[in-house]
């Protein structure tokens, strides 16, 4: 009996595969994808301020209308976290970030954003490998909506906000510098199926070790899973050929001791054999003619 659930993760490819631009893959509803999240701490008392409001399509900016994730600022934290797991792994380009914007993005202010290849998440045991974005607290305030760059396979985008004893902002609308909170109205995570990049994700990864490819441009993020490859898309020539326009071709001339020409140039980087010279060694010396260049004039 079929099951239901690969037909719904080869729809949502095919659906990114024909959109416009990088699609938010943090709100699927209609592909049973929707990010699932989590914040360390209660939502703000009698309201509906959960973690879930930051992957509800709403990128509203205000509290009063419902869809942003808030935690009780007079809880005196100094440490917080609100964690976007994705359906399952892809190919993120970016992060649109939109914080609540009333006077109170000093609460937000010094934040980190990582981004994790798994499941796997321990706010105290942090690696600089995850590692995407710090907002940098004497720089003043945070920008109320932030495109920042990811470029990488993810399963979970991470918010994170430490106020360490002599944590110092210049934003003015910092309150109480000591504390923070969760003040995020919308996640939109950008991105691509896995295997696949570019605005529209029209282009498919070459063969990229762990199919780890550039989200914007295609290129191999963790190099060629076979070491003879000659570009960035892991093209492969046998001996006898060389890489040209991103094609392998056959050799042009006559090398000596017949000796395959070099992959990258075309070249015969031991001289050309009797008779024949030029830069891929594909003319005749002077004097001579004739397809083994041995007919003298």
């Amino acid at each position: 009996m079929w099951s239901h659930k690969p037909a719904k993760l080869v729809f949502l490819q095919l659906w990114i595969a024909r959109a416009s631009c990088f699609v938010n893959i943090a709100f699927t509803p209609n592909q049973g994808l929707q990010g699932q999240t989590t914040m360390s701490g209660a939502p703000f008392p009698n309201t509906n301020w959960t973690s879930d409001k930051v992957v509800d399509g709403n990128s509203n900016q205000t509290a009063a209308e419902g869809s942003c994730a808030i935690m009780d600022f007079d809880q005196n934290y100094q440490s917080v976290w609100l964690k976007v797991q994705l359906g399952r792994r892809f190919n993120v380009a970016y992060i649109e970030l939109y914080l609540r914007n009333e006077h109170l993005l000093g609460r937000s202010s010094g934040f980190s954003i990582y981004a994790f290849y798994d499941d796997t998440f321990d706010p105290a045991s942090l690696s600089p490998n995850d590692f995407a974005y710090h907002h940098d607290p004497l720089s003043g305030c945070p920008t109320p909506v932030q495109n920042i760059t990811i470029n990488r396979l993810v399963r979970q985008i991470v918010f994170i906000n430490n106020r360490p004893d002599g944590f110092q902002t210049n934003c003015p609308e910092r309150n109480n510098s000591r504390y923070t909170s969760i003040e995020i109205c919308e996640i939109k995570v950008m991105g691509c199926d896995t295997g696949r990049y570019s605005t529209g994700c029209f282009g498919e990864c070459p063969s990229c070790k762990n199919k780890n490819c550039d989200a914007f441009n295609g290129s191999c993020i963790d190099k060629c899973p076979d070491p003879n490859a000659l570009t960035e898309e892991c093209i492969v020539c046998a001996d006898g050929r060389y890489i040209s326009n991103g094609y392998c071709v056959k050799c042009k001339g006559h090398c000596r001791n017949d000796e395959h020409c070099n992959k990258l140039t075309g070249e015969c980087d031991s001289g050309c054999a009797s008779q024949w010279t030029g830069s891929f060694c594909d003319q005749c010396i002077d004097h001579f003619y004739g397809r083994d260049c041995r007919t003298q004039c």
